[in-house]
């Protein structure tokens, strides 16, 4: 994921998103506790209270984290790599307390349209 950020040569947007789109990988799964809460970074992010006591899965895609379940996607974690970058190197800027979720949106975008 973070080789197609550094990229340098020329490609035409459409590629680029296509790209974007198939670009993930899963972390793994955790079990929703009974407040709606999972550990992500070892920080709390409240799904809600739906799906607790159900399994969900990580994946971190280009934009960030997305946590889903059967395969729709119920939070996405925005800058997911600033957060796990802060988390294992830098000590002196702390990560938040608990993260807030983005609820049932996706962070991969549609393919660009040309418009002439």
């Amino acid at each position: 994921i973070s080789r197609l950020k550094e990229q340098n040569w020329i490609a035409l947007p459409a590629v680029l998103n296509q790209l974007e789109n198939y670009a993930e990988y899963e972390i793994g799964g955790r079990r929703v506790n009974e407040d709606g809460y999972i550990r992500i970074l070892a920080r709390p992010a409240y799904i809600g209270r739906k799906f607790r006591g159900t399994m969900v899965n990580y994946f971190e895609i280009f934009k960030g984290l997305e946590i889903r379940k059967d395969g729709l996607v119920i939070a996405t974690l925005p800058n997911y790599q600033w957060y796990r970058r802060l988390y294992g190197w830098v000590y002196d800027t702390p990560l938040p307390k608990k993260f807030v979720l983005q609820h049932g949106q996706q962070l991969q975008e549609s393919p660009r349209i040309a418009v002439a």
